[in-house]
């Protein structure tokens, strides 16, 4: 699952290429679907408000760290928005408040400061039974007999919640996407 973000009026910074307007994925042919995709990879690059992706797993983090610095500009009701992909809105003028507290954070160290303490509290998250073989290190089930392949036969594995990454660099690709999205959808 995923979080797929559309800008609701992106700033458009270079109009879309020919090869865009003139084709959809659906219906372009074999020998041009390279071409497609590095056009719309481009296209995408040089006007970040048009989308954003995020996997759950790096979502659910960097929407944590948005709704902790922007508690002021963002209603609780916003704050549960971002938390579903229900094809909710931020507005045109939260999302420019979001870009701007986040680069603030950025330009007075504190993003980087929470990044090192998120990666230390991941760090010290004491490991966890492994699921597949309830902590014993041994399986004997239709999928494997003998060692674990979970947890390599140690009956332990790291704590779920080292799953969810944060990144310095991801909060600010999100803060490009936000200040030129002319507000977002989530979905």
């Amino acid at each position: 699952m995923g979080f797929d973000l559309h800008g609701v009026a992106p700033k458009i910074n270079q109009p879309e290429p020919k090869i865009l307007k003139d084709n959809h994925w659906s219906t372009v042919t074999p020998d041009l679907r390279e071409a497609y995709t590095i056009a719309w990879d481009e296209h995408e690059k040089v006007n970040p408000g048009i989308y954003f992706r995020n996997n759950a797993w790096w979502w659910r983090p960097l929407w944590t760290y948005v709704c902790n610095i922007c508690h002021d500009i963002l209603t609780q009701k916003d704050m549960v928005k971002g938390t579903w992909n229900n094809f909710d809105t931020i507005s045109k003028t939260k999302g420019i408040k979001i870009a701007a507290r986040i680069m603030k954070e950025n330009k007075s160290g504190a993003l980087d400061k929470y990044a090192q303490g998120y990666e230390e509290a991941i760090a010290k998250l004491d490991k966890e039974d492994c699921m597949h073989c309830n902590g014993t290190g041994k399986r004997d089930d239709e999928h494997v007999k003998g060692k674990c392949n979970g947890c390599e036969g140690t009956g332990k594995r790291e704590a779920w919640a080292a799953s969810y990454p944060f990144s310095v660099e991801n909060a600010l690709q999100f803060a490009k996407f936000a200040k030129e999205s002319g507000g977002f959808q989530i979905s």
